[in-house]
């Protein structure tokens, strides 16, 4: 059975607004100032910086070459005796992400993967023992626990044991006690047999403090404009008849992978494609609208990380967030 791989995808930016919705609308952190931060200006990486870090995670010492995508500026390696060994590394900003995982050990129909809880320790003390734990632990936040399972079939017919392969822990990031959505300040670490890390997405970039910038009320883009750009959005992607509800709005921060984290609105809706048919289920969304009047850098149309809910739904408005939250270890999915 072929992993399916976790990727990190950044949010999609949809300024949405509607007609005929039912909107049940809040405004959370209101009063509260909001920032734009720009992030650390690190040392430049090279492919030779990846190769050391091949060697390090994934135990090969003879690293052959790295494919370079020269658009991107991303790194990237495949062991010669298995496509699933692979690394990959951004040069502009260090970001990287790798697998060991090989078919042997997806075929192994006994694995002894650790409770949920030891999985927390066990990434948290390999992100220490390598040096790469945030600087400021007490923003990053353990946002949803899920896994890998695989089931052969036997006999050609009937299915044989269920057998859980990985646990997957994804942790987001907190910033002013606003959750960080986007492609980057994400860390995805998969725990396998007998406790061993068998892969990882790491984007995380420290902040530069002193240079964050507030950001003035009149430079900023309301939550009732924002809202009715949200809605004219829902109309272009699903019709000028959609019917939906806007079920929750919040402040967030979103990184982008690129020079800075910034606020935005992000608004979740329930859209109804057809209300005659039962059998046709609600689609959720989740807008991101730029809080900016005139952002710096503007937010991409992407894709939708799903586990973006996650992470706003466990950061409440006003609440204090400064110390380390684990959160809720949610079941496989």
């Amino acid at each position: 059975m072929k992993l399916k791989q976790i990727k990190l995808l950044t949010l999609i930016f949809i300024s949405i607004t509607v007609n005929g919705c039912k909107c049940n609308n809040q405004n959370p952190g209101a009063g509260k100032p909001v920032y734009i931060y720009a992030f650390e200006k690190g040392p430049a990486f090279t492919t030779d910086n990846s190769k050391k870090m091949i060697t390090d995670y994934l135990g090969i010492t003879n690293v052959h070459d790295l494919t370079v995508n020269q658009d991107e500026n991303i790194a990237y390696f495949v062991a010669d005796d298995d496509v699933n060994t692979t690394f990959e590394q951004d040069l502009t900003n260090g970001n990287f992400a790798f697998s060991k995982l090989t078919k042997a050990y997806m075929d192994e129909p006994k694995l002894q993967l650790p409770s949920k809880e030891e999985a927390v320790r066990i990434a948290e003390n390999f992100m220490a023992s390598k040096n790469i734990s945030p600087e400021n632990k007490g923003e990053m936040r353990l946002v949803h626990s899920g896994g890998v399972r695989s089931q052969a079939v036997l006999n050609g017919q009937q299915g044989g044991p269920v057998v859980d392969k990985l646990i997957t822990l994804t942790y987001g990031r907190v910033i002013d006690s606003l959750p960080v959505i986007g492609a980057g300040s994400k860390i995805v670490i998969n725990i396998g047999d007998k406790g061993e890390v068998f892969g990882m997405i790491r984007r995380w970039r420290e902040l530069n403090l002193s240079e964050k910038k507030e950001v003035k009320p009149e430079e900023m883009i309301t939550n009732k404009e924002a809202e009715e750009m949200a809605k004219k959005q829902i109309m272009t992607e699903f019709g000028q008849k959609a019917n939906f509800e806007i079920s929750r709005t919040t402040k967030s921060y979103y990184d982008g992978n690129g020079n800075i984290l910034q606020p935005v609105w992000a608004f979740e809706a329930t859209i109804n494609l057809n209300q005659q048919d039962k059998n046709v289920q609600p689609v959720k969304y989740l807008s991101i609208i730029s809080m900016l009047k005139n952002s710096p850098e503007p937010i991409q149309l992407q894709t939708l990380d799903p586990r973006a809910k996650e992470l706003i739904k466990s950061v409440q408005p006003g609440r204090d967030t400064t110390r380390q939250n684990n959160g809720d270890i949610k079941s496989n999915d």
